[in-house]
C-alpha cells in the first residue's frame, strides 16, 4: 500500500473508532460530528499529502489530529503536525459540508496557529473535494479574538490549497449516544 492510501486509510480508521454516534446525513454540525480526510492535494508544484480527523464531543470540545507532508520543494520540505485543535465550525456559503478547523501546529522552529478549511463535495478521488490550509502569518487574518492575540505568527507562514485528487474528505454529523 502506498503512502497516500495509508494516510487515507488511517484517517478513515480513526474516524470509525470514534465514540459511537447515531449517524444521519451531513448537515450543520454539532455534538457528535466527525470530519476526517486523507490523501493528496494537487498544487502547481506537485502533490501534498495530508491526513486529519476532528470530532466534537457532547460538551462541544474538539479532539483529533492533523498532519501535512509537503515535499514539493526538495530543499525545503514542510512537515506539520497538530498539537491541539481549538474549534470546528461550519463555513458560511453554498455547501452544507464545508468546515473550518482551527488549532495549533508544530512547524519548523515554532508552534503556531493554523486554519484548515475543507469541503466534502463528492466521493473519493473525484477531484471535487476542497482542501485549504493556512499556517502562522498566512492564517492571522482568519483568526478571531483571543486566538489572534495569541498568535505570534510573524516568523512562520505556509499555505496550500487545491482539489483533493487522491483520497477523500468526509463530514459525518451525528448526536452523541449516551
Amino acid at each position: 500500500m502506498d503512502r497516500r492510501r495509508l494516510v487515507g486509510a488511517g484517517a478513515g480508521a480513526i474516524a470509525a473508532m470514534a465514540i459511537p454516534v447515531a449517524m444521519r446525513a451531513q448537515d450543520d454540525g454539532g455534538p457528535g460530528e466527525i470530519v476526517a480526510g486523507g490523501g493528496a492535494v494537487e498544487t502547481p508544484l506537485g502533490l501534498v499529502d495530508f491526513g486529519f480527523v476532528a470530532r466534537v464531543d457532547g460538551a462541544g470540545k474538539v479532539t483529533g489530529s492533523f498532519a501535512v507532508r509537503d515535499f514539493t520543494q526538495p530543499g525545503n520540505p514542510v512537515v506539520l503536525q497538530s498539537t491541539q485543535l481549538n474549534r470546528m465550525e461550519a463555513l458560511a456559503g453554498d455547501s452544507s459540508n464545508a468546515r473550518q478547523i482551527v488549532g495549533w501546529v508544530s512547524a519548523p522552529g515554532a508552534t503556531v496557529l493554523f486554519v484548515l478549511e475543507v469541503d466534502d463535495v463528492d466521493g473519493p478521488g473525484s477531484g471535487k473535494d476542497v482542501f485549504r490550509l493556512r499556517v502562522g502569518e498566512a492564517a492571522s487574518s482568519l483568526l478571531e479574538g483571543e486566538e489572534q492575540r495569541a498568535c505570534d505568527c510573524a516568523d512562520y507562514s505556509y499555505a496550500v490549497e487545491g482539489p483533493v485528487v487522491q483520497g477523500d474528505i468526509l463530514v459525518v454529523a451525528g448526536q452523541v449516544v449516551a
